[in-house]
């Protein structure tokens, strides 16, 4: 079982203090963690040869690689490659799925909480960010060549720090989304292209034969969606516009007027016309969780379903116990929530690896750990038999 941190593509790893191997071991499977380049050095695009983008993505594959041709060799089978992650990992893990570079590494994928159509993996205009963050350190061109040597010459401690809006919405709506991330490459025929083509057509082509698919979300991703957004006062300011209302993908595609009718249409469907108070906060969590997880994941799955034989699988996770932690680790305001335990973007991976950075004891008789092996029960026996 191959690992693939999240983490937004700009932090993370795959640590043993995050993702340590105990609770799957358990299982008889063998575990592989690993890390890729993140942020700028993973994900800069400047649609030329030796900057392409995707280098994190590539990481992976060269990892891929070298599980195929070395993991017998630690009690594995070449053959029987899961790769599973989460949030960013998940979303690496879809996008393996049609990348060429990838067909016959694995066997099997799990991607928890992403997609590979959502908007927030993907950069728009990834040109325009990089020319945006050069001017950020101090370098003004348009020159895609110019930029690539000065950015070769800074240190890394000064590239990988900053943030780089290019929109309004990102600076302020969805400041999150301001990293650099994945991008549908040129092709430049040297065999070493991840992404190529436009995503939708891909799928509908049809992802890797004979590779089983299990999928899903959490049941309250919306309050990482809060998260996303900046938190509480962020999301009630710029939710009293149409446009918080206007999925972020179409507010890509459409012009004002287009958009400001959706938002209408879309904040009729979720808050019935009435002010945004407090009250409300959970009709957004349920427009945010749709927007940002759920209805990418479930279209893409129908997606696939229909252009292939394909075995998939699709999950909604709902455990609750007090391993569910990851909304007090966002800064979310329980008061605004109001009583009961949430199952948010994350909270899964309480249940895959022992939260070690965390003070929770599980004891062996206790309801979290019946949780835990029911979770990695249902994991590993995907990874072995599909």
């Amino acid at each position: 079982m191959f690992w693939i941190h999240g983490g937004g593509f700009f932090r993370g790893n795959g640590g043993d203090m995050d993702y340590g191997p105990e609770f799957l071991v358990r299982h008889d499977v063998v575990y592989v963690a690993i890390n890729y380049r993140l942020h700028i050095l993973g994900f800069l695009s400047l649609d030329i040869e030796e900057v392409p983008g995707n280098a994190g993505l590539k990481d992976q594959v060269a990892a891929l690689r070298w599980v195929k041709n070395n993991i017998r060799k630690f009690g594995g089978d070449p053959d029987k490659v899961t790769i599973f992650g989460e949030s960013a990992g998940a979303a690496s893990v879809t996008y393996h799925l049609i990348s060429p570079m990838s067909k016959g590494l694995f066997k099997r994928a799990i991607a928890q909480s992403a997609s590979p159509i959502a908007h927030w993996p993907r950069i728009k205009q990834p040109r325009e960010k990089a020319i945006t963050f050069a001017r950020k350190v101090g370098f003004t061109s348009t020159d895609p060549h110019e930029i690539y040597e000065f950015l070769k010459s800074l240190p890394v401690e000064t590239t990988v720090k900053l943030s780089v809006p290019v929109t309004i919405d990102e600076q302020a709506i969805i400041p999150m989304s301001t990293n650099f991330a994945t991008v549908i490459e040129k092709d430049f025929g040297n065999g070493e292209a991840f992404l190529t083509e436009d995503l939708i057509e891909a799928l509908e082509k049809g992802i890797h034969e004979d590779v089983d698919v299990m999928s899903g979300y959490t049941e309250h991703e919306g309050i990482f969606g809060l998260r996303l957004r900046g938190n509480n006062e962020n999301v009630f300011k710029y939710a009293e516009f149409l446009e918080f209302f206007c999925p972020l993908e179409l507010r890509y595609h459409c012009n004002k007027k287009q958009i400001l009718e959706i938002g209408r249409q879309m904040r009729n469907r979720y808050i019935k016309d009435d002010l945004v108070t407090e009250e409300k906060i959970w009709d957004i969590i349920t427009y945010l969780s749709l927007e940002d997880f759920m209805f990418d994941a479930i279209r893409w799955q129908k997606i696939i379903a229909q252009s292939g034989s394909n075995k998939f699988y699709f999950y909604k996770f709902t455990c609750k116990s007090e391993l569910n932690i990851m909304t007090d680790l966002f800064g979310i305001d329980r008061g605004l929530l109001g009583p009961g335990t949430f199952v948010t973007h994350a909270d899964d991976l309480m249940y895959l690896f022992p939260p070690k950075l965390y003070p929770i004891e599980v004891a062996l008789n206790s309801t979290e750990f019946r949780m835990i092996e029911t979770v990695t029960t249902l994991w590993t026996n995907f990874a072995k038999y599909g």
